[in-house]
């Protein structure tokens, strides 16, 4: 993911920083975030291509490669291909991109206070705009891999959905628990979208006339986010080098208040 092109970007002077972080099962991963200073180099993301459909795919790329491999040698048909980006006929490292933007274009929020007679009113959210997520929880919710080689939960979605035999699916990879084509590097195939608006508090009282007020809220009461159904799109660490990055946190909770105040 970056924070940054071939154009000089606002945080340029931050320089180039990559990061390895560990999953929850311990294992180390790929790095994966980048904050680079005009054009220098840094390690970036395989860039998905599409699925194999067949055998023949594989094996006429096999067949041009100078190692006799494109990607690897237990790729199959349902398996994730990627961009040979310098054309030596082979995937490799020099093959990552700097592929999307971990800050958005816009944040933005409402702000409501009103007033009728008695009753008073108060509503507020905000949200984002242009955010790309580099996001470690789509990657572990459309695969049924782990690294301890047993089954994990995933979405429903990518149950229904996986490439299979039967389902020449183009988004979603053979379901495997081995991973030998390592379908869950990183790749853009787990960058998402993460514009979201966030209705984050309501709030309705009421003043009788001798000054007591009563008043219920709500906080955090809904999300619109094309991200939802893999977590929280407000993510973060308020880090410069992990800006786009979701690590799986949970999401926020909502919270229901009612309450009452006196003026004596």
């Amino acid at each position: 993911n970056r924070s940054g092109d071939n154009k000089r970007h606002p945080f340029s002077d931050s320089g180039v920083r990559s990061v390895g972080k560990q999953t929850k099962e311990g294992k180390k991963e790929q790095r994966q975030n980048i904050v680079r200073r005009h054009d220098d180099a840094g390690d970036g993301l395989a860039k998905f291509k599409g699925i194999f459909q067949n055998q023949a795919e594989i094996d006429a790329l096999n067949n041009a490669s100078s190692t006799g491999k494109y990607q690897s040698g237990s790729t199959q048909p349902g398996d994730y291909y990627y961009w040979d980006k310098d054309g030596n006929g082979y995937i490799n490292a020099d093959d990552k991109d700097i592929i999307g933007n971990g800050f958005p274009k816009l944040t933005y929020g409402i702000s409501i206070n009103a007033n009728y007679r008695k009753w008073d009113f108060m509503l507020y959210g905000y949200g984002a705009y242009g955010q790309d997520i580099l996001s470690y929880s789509a990657m572990s919710l459309s695969s049924i891999h782990n690294s301890t080689g047993e089954f994990q939960n995933c979405l429903q979605e990518y149950i229904s959905n996986a490439w299979t035999p039967e389902n020449h699916s183009t988004k979603y990879a053979r379901m495997t628990v081995s991973d030998n084509n390592k379908n869950t590097r990183v790749s853009d195939a787990w960058i998402k979208k993460g514009d979201f608006f966030r209705l984050q508090n309501i709030q309705v009282g009421y003043t009788f006339d001798w000054g007591m007020r009563i008043y219920g809220s709500i906080e955090n009461l809904f999300t619109i986010s094309s991200y939802n159904k893999y977590g929280d799109p407000e993510i973060g660490t308020g880090r410069l080098n992990l800006v786009g990055y979701d690590s799986g946190r949970y999401p926020y909770q909502r919270t229901y208040s009612v309450g009452l105040s006196l003026q004596f």
